[in-house]
């Protein structure tokens, strides 16, 4: 269930318990390929650890994935 993925990331976040929390934000987008918010989620915490290639990396699929909500391809 995607959503409830997406929560628990963002308790374990505020935990500031970072590999728990990225655990749950992939579960999330493995749940619904189609759920923008752990993607979102997940750029935002590589951000704050600052590993930049994979907060381009999930910023990227959220990108991508907007478009194609919008009816646009990338």
């Amino acid at each position: 269930y995607a959503l409830a993925w997406s929560e628990l990331g963002g308790v374990f976040q505020a935990a500031n318990r970072p590999e728990e929390a990225r655990a749950a934000y992939q579960e999330a987008i493995r749940a619904d390929k189609m759920y923008l918010k752990p993607l979102v989620q997940l750029a935002g915490l590589e951000a704050s650890l600052q590993n930049w290639k994979q907060c381009a990396a999930a910023a990227d699929a959220a990108i991508a994935l907007r478009s194609i909500e919008n009816g646009h391809s990338r």
